[in-house]
């Protein structure tokens, strides 16, 4: 396949702790918050989509995937 002709894949988002401002903002049901991702493609052109996301407590993420999360910080996992 050639360079940009791919019509899928994944992006994974990592950020630092987050705190005041810097937190989700939650929407009125307090489960889920509003994710715009804007991603510039090689060629120059622009992809924008807003997503509602639910909130997950870490701990159930790790359940699923006792690596998530280690780009920043390395979790000990027993």
């Amino acid at each position: 396949m050639q360079v940009g002709k791919s019509v899928n894949g994944i992006v994974y988002f990592e950020q630092g702790e987050s705190y005041g401002d810097w937190m989700p903002r939650l929407n009125k049901d307090l489960k889920s918050t509003d994710l715009i991702i804007k991603i510039e493609d090689a060629f120059g052109g622009i992809h924008k989509k807003k997503f509602i996301i639910e909130l997950v407590d870490f701990k159930e993420i790790l359940k699923f995937n006792p690596y998530f999360g280690q780009t920043e910080k390395e979790y000990f996992i027993k």
